[in-house]
Protein backbone atom coordinates (compact mmCIF):
# COMPACT_ATOMS: atom_id res chain seq x y z
CA UNK A 1 0.00 0.00 0.00
CA UNK A 2 1.31 3.17 -1.21
CA UNK A 3 1.33 5.78 1.81
CA UNK A 4 -1.25 8.37 -0.10
CA UNK A 5 -3.41 5.20 0.10
CA UNK A 6 -2.24 4.47 3.79
CA UNK A 7 -3.37 7.61 4.77
CA UNK A 8 -6.48 7.87 3.27
CA UNK A 9 -7.64 4.78 4.94
CA UNK A 10 -6.34 5.80 8.18
CA UNK A 11 -8.28 8.86 7.93
CA UNK A 12 -11.17 7.17 7.54
CA UNK A 13 -10.81 3.91 9.05
CA UNK A 14 -9.85 3.51 12.96
CA UNK A 15 -7.30 1.66 13.65
CA UNK A 16 -7.59 -1.11 16.02
CA UNK A 17 -4.60 0.03 18.17
CA UNK A 18 -2.99 3.68 19.83
CA UNK A 19 0.06 3.30 20.72
CA UNK A 20 0.83 6.09 23.20
CA UNK A 21 4.09 6.89 23.66
CA UNK A 22 5.55 9.84 25.81
CA UNK A 23 8.92 10.70 25.88
CA UNK A 24 11.52 14.11 26.85
CA UNK A 25 15.09 14.09 25.87
CA UNK A 26 15.25 10.29 24.52
CA UNK A 27 15.75 11.42 21.21
CA UNK A 28 18.24 7.82 20.51
CA UNK A 29 16.38 5.74 21.92
CA UNK A 30 13.35 6.73 20.62
CA UNK A 31 14.48 6.70 17.16
CA UNK A 32 15.27 2.65 17.68
CA UNK A 33 11.96 2.20 19.41
CA UNK A 34 10.09 3.99 16.17
CA UNK A 35 12.44 1.70 14.08
CA UNK A 36 10.64 -1.02 15.86
CA UNK A 37 7.52 -0.20 15.18
CA UNK A 38 7.64 0.91 11.68
CA UNK A 39 8.51 -2.84 11.49
CA UNK A 40 5.55 -4.64 12.84
CA UNK A 41 4.02 -7.31 10.40
CA UNK A 42 0.64 -5.95 11.32
CA UNK A 43 -0.80 -3.86 8.43
CA UNK A 44 0.10 -0.32 9.26
CA UNK A 45 -3.74 0.84 8.84
CA UNK A 46 -4.25 -1.24 11.46
CA UNK A 47 -2.43 1.06 14.16
CA UNK A 48 -1.39 4.80 15.02
CA UNK A 49 1.51 5.99 17.25
CA UNK A 50 0.72 8.82 19.17
CA UNK A 51 4.12 10.28 20.85
CA UNK A 52 3.79 13.16 23.34
CA UNK A 53 6.86 15.30 22.99
CA UNK A 54 7.18 16.85 26.56
CA UNK A 55 9.31 20.10 25.08
CA UNK A 56 12.29 17.86 24.74
CA UNK A 57 15.42 20.10 24.28
CA UNK A 58 17.47 17.76 22.20
CA UNK A 59 17.33 15.83 18.77
CA UNK A 60 13.54 14.46 19.45
CA UNK A 61 11.39 16.29 17.43
CA UNK A 62 13.71 15.99 14.17
CA UNK A 63 13.97 12.22 14.81
CA UNK A 64 9.93 12.18 14.94
CA UNK A 65 9.86 14.83 11.32
CA UNK A 66 11.89 12.39 10.16
CA UNK A 67 9.89 8.97 11.14
CA UNK A 68 6.86 10.67 9.89
CA UNK A 69 8.27 10.67 6.32
CA UNK A 70 7.94 7.41 6.11
CA UNK A 71 5.84 6.28 8.72
CA UNK A 72 1.98 7.73 8.05
CA UNK A 73 0.21 6.36 11.14
CA UNK A 74 2.54 8.27 13.31
CA UNK A 75 0.89 11.22 14.81
CA UNK A 76 3.86 12.98 16.87
CA UNK A 77 2.25 16.08 19.35
CA UNK A 78 4.90 18.51 20.59
CA UNK A 79 4.23 20.58 23.80
CA UNK A 80 6.50 23.83 23.56
CA UNK A 81 6.88 24.35 27.18
CA UNK A 82 7.54 21.10 29.43
CA UNK A 83 3.94 20.11 30.99
CA UNK A 84 6.10 18.16 34.14
CA UNK A 85 8.64 19.84 36.41
CA UNK A 86 12.36 19.57 37.42
CA UNK A 87 13.52 17.44 34.04
CA UNK A 88 10.11 14.90 35.00
CA UNK A 89 8.09 14.01 32.54
CA UNK A 90 3.94 14.75 33.29
CA UNK A 91 2.91 11.20 32.91
CA UNK A 92 -0.41 10.90 33.96
CA UNK A 93 -1.31 14.37 31.74
CA UNK A 94 0.95 13.40 28.47
CA UNK A 95 -1.18 9.57 28.40
CA UNK A 96 -4.03 11.54 29.14
CA UNK A 97 -3.74 13.63 25.85
CA UNK A 98 -2.75 10.06 24.22
CA UNK A 99 -6.51 9.22 25.09
CA UNK A 100 -8.24 11.74 23.89
CA UNK A 101 -6.13 11.60 20.88
CA UNK A 102 -6.51 7.94 20.61
CA UNK A 103 -8.63 6.44 17.54
CA UNK A 104 -8.02 3.43 18.26
CA UNK A 105 -10.16 0.28 20.23
CA UNK A 106 -6.56 -0.89 22.21
CA UNK A 107 -4.54 1.71 24.27
CA UNK A 108 -1.17 0.71 23.94
CA UNK A 109 1.05 2.24 26.94
CA UNK A 110 4.79 1.86 26.01
CA UNK A 111 7.70 4.10 27.18
CA UNK A 112 9.91 5.33 24.56
CA UNK A 113 12.68 2.52 26.14
CA UNK A 114 10.46 -0.45 24.88
CA UNK A 115 11.87 -1.91 22.47
CA UNK A 116 9.17 -4.83 20.38
CA UNK A 117 10.20 -7.43 17.98
CA UNK A 118 8.20 -6.94 14.43
CA UNK A 119 4.99 -9.77 15.44
CA UNK A 120 4.44 -7.70 18.57
CA UNK A 121 1.10 -6.35 17.30
CA UNK A 122 0.28 -9.72 15.70
CA UNK A 123 0.18 -11.14 18.90
CA UNK A 124 -1.52 -8.39 21.33
CA UNK A 125 -4.15 -8.41 18.59
CA UNK A 126 -4.69 -12.52 19.16
CA UNK A 127 -4.42 -11.82 22.93
CA UNK A 128 -6.97 -9.31 23.44
CA UNK A 129 -8.82 -11.55 20.65
CA UNK A 130 -9.22 -13.82 23.79
CA UNK A 131 -9.28 -11.82 26.79
CA UNK A 132 -11.79 -9.56 25.91
CA UNK A 133 -12.81 -6.46 28.14
CA UNK A 134 -9.40 -7.06 30.13
CA UNK A 135 -6.07 -5.36 31.24
CA UNK A 136 -3.66 -7.14 29.01
CA UNK A 137 0.48 -7.09 29.88
CA UNK A 138 3.69 -9.04 29.40
CA UNK A 139 7.08 -9.67 29.98
CA UNK A 140 9.99 -7.09 30.26
CA UNK A 141 13.63 -7.88 29.89
CA UNK A 142 15.83 -5.21 30.94
CA UNK A 143 18.73 -4.71 28.58
CA UNK A 144 21.69 -2.17 29.71
CA UNK A 145 22.53 -1.84 25.65
CA UNK A 146 20.36 -1.66 22.76
CA UNK A 147 20.17 -4.86 21.14
CA UNK A 148 21.34 -5.19 17.80
CA UNK A 149 18.19 -7.18 16.69
CA UNK A 150 15.74 -5.88 19.30
CA UNK A 151 12.94 -8.54 17.93
CA UNK A 152 15.27 -11.43 18.98
CA UNK A 153 12.50 -14.45 20.61
CA UNK A 154 12.23 -14.28 24.14
CA UNK A 155 12.54 -17.77 25.00
CA UNK A 156 14.85 -18.21 27.82
CA UNK A 157 14.64 -14.45 28.51
CA UNK A 158 11.78 -14.58 31.29
CA UNK A 159 10.94 -11.26 31.89
CA UNK A 160 8.04 -12.08 34.48
CA UNK A 161 8.08 -9.18 37.09
CA UNK A 162 5.29 -8.25 39.54
CA UNK A 163 4.02 -4.82 38.75
CA UNK A 164 0.38 -5.44 37.67
CA UNK A 165 0.38 -2.65 35.02
CA UNK A 166 3.98 -1.62 34.30
CA UNK A 167 3.67 1.67 32.08
CA UNK A 168 6.33 0.35 29.59
CA UNK A 169 3.77 -2.24 28.64
CA UNK A 170 0.52 -2.55 29.10
CA UNK A 171 -2.75 -2.77 27.28
CA UNK A 172 -6.45 -2.43 27.82
CA UNK A 173 -10.25 -0.96 25.40
CA UNK A 174 -9.97 2.36 25.15
CA UNK A 175 -13.38 2.55 26.27
CA UNK A 176 -12.69 1.21 29.70
CA UNK A 177 -9.82 3.47 30.39
CA UNK A 178 -12.27 6.53 29.29
CA UNK A 179 -14.41 4.64 31.77
CA UNK A 180 -13.06 5.37 34.66
CA UNK A 181 -11.48 8.46 33.65
CA UNK A 182 -7.82 8.38 32.79
CA UNK A 183 -4.71 8.45 34.27
CA UNK A 184 -5.14 10.62 37.70
CA UNK A 185 -3.60 13.79 36.83
CA UNK A 186 -2.46 14.73 40.77
CA UNK A 187 0.33 12.46 40.07
CA UNK A 188 2.53 15.34 39.28
CA UNK A 189 5.86 13.71 39.55
CA UNK A 190 7.19 10.33 38.85
CA UNK A 191 5.98 7.32 40.28
CA UNK A 192 3.04 4.96 41.03
CA UNK A 193 0.14 6.68 39.22
CA UNK A 194 0.13 3.73 36.96
CA UNK A 195 -0.61 1.41 40.07
CA UNK A 196 -3.25 3.49 41.55
CA UNK A 197 -4.87 3.59 37.70
CA UNK A 198 -4.71 -0.72 38.49
CA UNK A 199 -6.32 0.06 41.52
CA UNK A 200 -9.53 1.39 39.96
CA UNK A 201 -9.53 -1.04 37.49
CA UNK A 202 -9.65 -3.63 40.10
CA UNK A 203 -12.37 -1.79 42.05
CA UNK A 204 -14.85 -2.34 39.40
CA UNK A 205 -14.01 -5.76 38.55
CA UNK A 206 -11.61 -5.50 35.46
CA UNK A 207 -9.38 -8.75 34.64
CA UNK A 208 -5.61 -8.78 34.34
CA UNK A 209 -4.50 -10.97 31.81
CA UNK A 210 -0.84 -11.69 31.53
CA UNK A 211 0.55 -12.90 28.33
CA UNK A 212 4.00 -14.37 28.00
CA UNK A 213 4.02 -14.13 24.21
CA UNK A 214 3.99 -9.80 24.52
CA UNK A 215 7.33 -9.23 25.92
CA UNK A 216 9.47 -6.59 25.41
CA UNK A 217 12.99 -5.20 26.13
CA UNK A 218 12.95 -2.26 28.33
CA UNK A 219 16.59 -0.81 27.44
CA UNK A 220 17.79 0.99 30.87
CA UNK A 221 21.35 2.41 29.14
CA UNK A 222 23.67 4.45 31.35
CA UNK A 223 22.29 7.56 29.67
CA UNK A 224 18.61 6.39 30.50
CA UNK A 225 19.79 5.15 34.41
CA UNK A 226 20.95 8.05 35.11
CA UNK A 227 23.91 9.58 37.62
CA UNK A 228 23.33 8.16 41.48
CA UNK A 229 22.48 11.91 42.66
CA UNK A 230 19.56 11.64 39.52
CA UNK A 231 18.56 8.59 41.00
CA UNK A 232 18.19 9.85 44.45
CA UNK A 233 15.87 12.56 43.47
CA UNK A 234 13.51 10.42 41.21
CA UNK A 235 13.05 8.46 44.67
CA UNK A 236 12.56 12.30 46.36
CA UNK A 237 9.43 12.07 43.96
CA UNK A 238 8.06 8.53 44.11
CA UNK A 239 7.57 9.12 47.65
CA UNK A 240 6.01 12.69 47.60
CA UNK A 241 3.46 10.22 44.87
CA UNK A 242 3.37 7.41 47.17
CA UNK A 243 2.19 9.74 50.19
CA UNK A 244 -0.59 11.14 47.96
CA UNK A 245 -1.48 7.12 46.79
CA UNK A 246 -2.07 6.16 50.20
CA UNK A 247 -4.41 9.07 51.19
CA UNK A 248 -6.31 8.64 47.88
CA UNK A 249 -6.30 4.72 49.00
CA UNK A 250 -5.59 3.78 52.30
CA UNK A 251 -5.13 0.64 52.44
CA UNK A 252 -2.23 -1.71 54.28
CA UNK A 253 -1.04 -3.24 50.91
CA UNK A 254 -0.57 -0.01 49.75
CA UNK A 255 1.13 1.47 52.96
CA UNK A 256 3.01 -1.35 52.16
CA UNK A 257 4.51 -1.04 48.89
CA UNK A 258 4.76 2.52 48.98
CA UNK A 259 6.56 2.53 52.51
CA UNK A 260 4.12 4.59 54.25
CA UNK A 261 2.89 2.83 56.93
CA UNK A 262 4.19 4.21 60.98
CA UNK A 263 6.56 1.58 61.13
CA UNK A 264 8.73 1.77 58.39
CA UNK A 265 8.43 5.46 58.57
CA UNK A 266 9.68 5.04 62.16
CA UNK A 267 12.63 2.69 61.40
CA UNK A 268 13.77 5.34 58.59
CA UNK A 269 14.04 7.84 60.98
CA UNK A 270 16.00 5.80 63.72
CA UNK A 271 18.40 4.94 61.08
CA UNK A 272 18.72 8.62 60.17
CA UNK A 273 19.59 9.61 63.97
CA UNK A 274 22.07 6.43 64.12
CA UNK A 275 24.02 7.17 60.56
CA UNK A 276 22.87 10.97 59.60
CA UNK A 277 20.77 9.81 56.40
CA UNK A 278 19.10 12.93 56.04
CA UNK A 279 22.52 14.78 55.30
CA UNK A 280 23.79 12.29 53.44
CA UNK A 281 21.00 11.43 50.79
CA UNK A 282 20.27 15.80 50.55
CA UNK A 283 24.22 15.92 50.01
CA UNK A 284 24.77 13.31 47.16
CA UNK A 285 21.45 14.81 45.74
CA UNK A 286 23.03 18.00 45.76
CA UNK A 287 25.90 16.42 43.53
CA UNK A 288 28.61 15.41 46.31
CA UNK A 289 30.30 12.30 45.83
CA UNK A 290 28.19 9.28 46.74
CA UNK A 291 29.11 6.30 48.76
CA UNK A 292 30.94 3.38 47.35
CA UNK A 293 29.06 0.29 48.92
CA UNK A 294 25.99 -1.02 47.38
CA UNK A 295 24.52 -1.50 50.63
CA UNK A 296 24.72 1.93 51.62
CA UNK A 297 23.23 3.26 48.82
CA UNK A 298 20.46 1.26 48.70
CA UNK A 299 19.81 2.46 52.54
CA UNK A 300 20.10 5.98 51.05
CA UNK A 301 17.91 5.28 47.75
CA UNK A 302 14.97 3.69 50.58
CA UNK A 303 15.57 6.79 52.73
CA UNK A 304 14.71 8.89 50.13
CA UNK A 305 11.65 7.76 48.88
CA UNK A 306 10.78 7.63 52.73
CA UNK A 307 11.27 10.67 53.87
CA UNK A 308 10.35 12.27 50.82
CA UNK A 309 7.86 14.70 52.14
CA UNK A 310 11.23 16.47 54.32
CA UNK A 311 14.08 16.22 51.87
CA UNK A 312 12.24 16.99 48.54
CA UNK A 313 11.62 20.99 49.86
CA UNK A 314 14.84 20.92 51.64
CA UNK A 315 16.54 19.67 48.52
CA UNK A 316 14.90 22.73 46.42
CA UNK A 317 15.65 24.96 49.12
CA UNK A 318 19.30 24.52 48.55
CA UNK A 319 19.96 23.77 45.41
CA UNK A 320 17.57 27.82 44.91
CA UNK A 321 20.33 29.16 47.35
CA UNK A 322 23.24 28.06 45.08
Amino acid sequence: MRDSELASVIETQPPDFSIVVPTRNRSGILDAMLRCLKAQTLGAERFEVIVLDDASGDQTWQVLENHTCHMANLRPHRFERPCGTEATCFIAHLRNEGLRQARGRIFVSLDDDSLVRPDFLERLRRVHTRAGQALVTGPIVDVTTVPDHPFADFEGRVGWHRNPIPGCNFSLPVQMLEDIGGFDESFMHYGWEDLELFERLTRRGFRRVYAREVGIFHAKTPAIRGSFADQLRQEMHRGTMGRYFYQKHPRFRIGLITKQLSPLRGLSRLLDRLFDLDERTLAVARGETPPAGPAFRALLREHAEISADFLLPQLRHGLNNR
